[in-house]
């Protein structure tokens, strides 16, 4: 079969890459092509029709700032999708422009599957709407997703979360790290998140300067644009690295992290963590009156329970987290470490890609 998958950010390329490879093994007449980036082209063999350096836009002015730039990135994928014919188009989250394309895609009778779900249970509930009408195979990846879209009418399969497929894969591969030196910080993947929180996380670790820090780069951010910032505010305790995600938070003793997939591999990896977040004031002013949840981070929210504690917006002060820092390293590693255990029973199933790509072609094969 012919498979068009789209994905518009750094966690769904990757998760979008391991659905290629699942699929690779079950279906041997696969043919792919996909918006998404480096990690979808490695494992695709092939270049993105649209890749994720032009579609990663974060918050309600950020996506009207580039108004004609998302125009325009429509406007290729629907070109792409028709010239392509293919036979099911996967949905990766990126909602505000996948939910929109499904409308269109629809009309074209071709399948359609949505893989990482829209947060309508935390936001624009109306959206559900949209997926029903639209949207022939829904697959969350937090479990108690597939009861909420049940409450309002909609099946959905709950396969496993990848995140957790992803730590399993790499604990496999590597022996249990003892020594924890550092502390890491997680500014986040996006541009935008970059400007706003590499600022506050430098002057964080300038309070601490007895301390030794490790921030960890995107994969899709230049390092030039973290190195500006760290030479422009004097952070000699911190150290900028790319690559060895994994292998940093587990040798850390502590993380800062920027609310996002990361908290839940940082909590999945033992490593303790306050979690931060930060955006423009209209952002988080429109935000505040259309998000409707108790938590922002991926670990409470799954656990339903403030198991992390989170700093946000105008909380989001180096004082603040300075203390909330302190106060993990303090004795947080025991708390993390049970945080693991519960996450790891709530998300249940360990192959996560394996699952939904038996899923699609259960439903949608020849």
């Amino acid at each position: 079969m012919k498979y068009f998958l789209i994905a518009g950010e750094v966690s769904g390329d990757k998760h979008g890459a391991k659905l290629i490879e699942a699929l690779m093994k079950l279906d041997t007449h696969a043919e792919f092509i996909f918006m998404g980036g480096d990690m979808m082209e490695a494992v695709g063999r092939k270049k993105a029709v649209l890749h994720i350096s032009k579609t990663s836009f974060m918050g309600f002015v950020e996506v009207l700032k580039n108004i004609f730039n998302v125009r325009k990135n429509f406007k290729v994928v629907k070109e792409a999708i028709l010239r392509e014919q293919p036979e099911i188009v996967i949905f990766i989250d990126y909602p505000g422009f996948n939910l929109r394309l499904s409308s269109w895609v629809k009309k074209l009778d071709i399948a359609t599957v949505y893989y990482i779900t829209p947060t309508v249970w935390a936001w624009h509930a109306s959206r559900i709407k949209i997926i029903q009408k639209n949207i022939d195979l829904v697959i969350p990846i937090l479990p108690f997703e597939k009861a909420f879209f049940g409450r309002h009418g909609v099946e959905a399969l709950y396969c496993g979360n990848p995140v957790l497929e992803d730590i399993l894969k790499f604990e496999s591969r590597h022996e249990h790290v003892v020594e924890k030196i550092a502390i890491a910080l997680l500014p986040g993947s996006r541009k935008q998140e970059i400007a706003m929180m590499v600022p506050v996380m430098i002057e964080l670790a300038n309070q601490m300067y007895g301390e030794s820090f490790k921030m960890l780069k995107a994969d899709n951010i230049e390092g030039e644009q973290y190195e500006k910032l760290l030479i422009a505010n004097r952070a000699n305790n911190i150290q900028l690295v790319g690559g060895q995600y994994y292998e940093i938070l587990c040798s850390s003793k502590a993380a800062v992290v920027t609310s996002g997939t990361a908290t839940l591999e940082t909590a999945l990896l033992g490593c303790p963590q306050i979690v931060v977040y930060k955006t423009s004031g209209t952002t988080y002013a429109i935000a505040k009156r259309l998000v409707k949840i108790k938590y922002i981070s991926l670990v409470n929210l799954i656990l339903d329970r403030p198991r992390v504690k989170e700093f946000i917006q105008d909380e989001c002060t180096v004082l603040r987290l300075k203390q909330g820092l302190e106060a993990i390293l303090v004795d947080g590693q025991a708390y993390a470490i049970g945080t693991n255990e519960e996450l790891r029973k709530e998300l249940k199933f360990e192959n996560a890609s394996e699952r939904v790509a038996s899923l699609i072609l259960e439903k949608f094969g020849n």
